[in-house]
């Protein structure tokens, strides 16, 4: 492996990838370190949302996206206490397709490897840290399972390595008290004989106070599920009793068969958090950070994989027109501008939507007005369901 390169990403998620594979195509020499093995599982609704389907397009990756899909929905329904469930459209135009349903461990590694054709050193099941930045470059450190260590000059690090990361903690980038929550997110599949009482084409959002747990349905008696909790909910050190928990409190999920713990201990649970986790900056030095370690809010119907992508389109349009390598403070702060404007306004939105779910006495207000939208609930809505 080339001790040189114009860009080292570590993390190799949605963001990390993507950046890897445009800064290839611009050019650059990138190497791209995962943690993981091929096909690794993580936490995540599986939503793949429209925003992103058009840069998908663009790069070429949309068919496979769609080839390893197990699925789409082309509605959300709300459902919130004893009211009528809401319905929210997710695509204007049936002939749109919706959202995919995408599962992370085929997702990230057709990007990866796709990457990779594209030139990129992609290097997984290894660690890697950043030990030094100064005006020529950074050292990046990777060690391999088998203790062997690497170190890697470059111009720029990218920190694409998840909440809290430690790419932002060595960089002086880390969130502070202030930024970190204490709520986190889960996901599992659950083989259920009932699943088929669940519309297909449809995620299913139970908001219970202080948390929520959506639900969709991919067939053949599978149902995925994700959940956010909040550590002032009894059972939020505990998963599968939360997702118990909300289906005791939703007719439809008892009769699913959700609200019987013990039938769901056998099941792999994913987790992640905290959330929110906020750095300090998203960019400084010889650092760009991009998804989740550039910031994470509560999720709500598959932001998290809009803001990767988009994270890592954005910092490769502002350093199209520089030399491989080439990264100034001047760069630095143009993408931080840049994420700010794309991302950063719509996670805003997202923690007021979240802000009003976690409060027991809007529900019935919020209900009421998705139920019954006008122009400005309509807007609102779109814009988080559909950013």
């Amino acid at each position: 492996m080339t001790d040189e390169f114009d860009a080292v990403v570590i993390g190799g998620g949605p963001a990390g990838s993507l950046s890897a594979l445009l800064l290839a195509k611009l050019r650059w020499r990138v190497a791209l370190i995962e943690r993981g093995g091929r096909f690794r599982d993580k936490a995540c609704g599986h939503c793949l949302n429209l925003a992103v389907h058009p840069l998908l397009q663009r790069e070429g990756l949309l068919d496979d996206v769609r080839a390893r899909s197990v699925g789409r929905s082309q509605r959300l329904r709300l459902h919130l206490g004893q009211r009528e469930p809401a319905t929210i459209a997710l695509a204007d135009d049936h002939r749109a397709g919706g959202y995919l349903l995408v599962p992370r461990r085929e997702f990230d590694q057709l990007l990866r490897d796709r990457a990779a054709r594209a030139g990129v050193t992609v290097v997984q099941s290894a660690r890697a840290c950043l030990r030094s930045t100064d005006d020529h470059g950074a050292v990046v450190e990777v060690r391999s399972p088998q203790r062997q260590t690497r170190r890697l000059r470059c111009r720029l690090v990218i920190g694409a390595d998840g909440l809290r990361s430690g790419v932002a903690q060595a960089a002086g980038l880390a969130a502070t008290k202030k930024r970190i929550g204490r709520k986190f997110g889960f996901s599992l599949d659950v083989r259920c004989p009932r699943a088929d009482l669940l519309a297909r084409e449809t995620i299913e959002m139970f908001v219970v106070p202080g948390g929520y747990l959506g639900v969709v349905n991919q067939g053949r008696g599978l149902l995925h599920l994700a959940g956010l909790v909040s550590p002032h909910d009894a059972d939020a050190s505990r998963p599968v009793s939360f997702v118990a928990a909300v289906a005791r409190r939703f007719d439809l999920l008892r009769r699913v068969g959700l609200a019987n713990a013990a039938a769901l201990h056998a099941v792999k649970v994913l987790g992640a958090g905290p959330i929110p986790c906020r750095p300090r900056a998203v960019a400084g030095g010889r650092v760009a950070l991009v998804g989740d370690a550039a910031g994470y809010v509560e999720p709500f119907t598959g932001e998290g994989m809009s803001w990767a992508l988009t994270s890592a389109e954005v910092l490769a349009e502002v350093v199209a027109d520089q030399s491989p390598g080439d990264w100034t403070p001047a760069v630095a702060r143009r993408y931080a501008r840049a994420w700010r404007d794309r991302i950063g306004r719509r996670q805003w939105l997202c923690r007021l939507v979240s802000w009003s779910l976690g409060r027991p006495r809007l529900l019935g207000l919020l209900a009421g007005a998705v139920a019954r939208p006008g122009p400005l609930t309509r807007g609102l809505v779109g814009k988080v369901v559909m950013p």
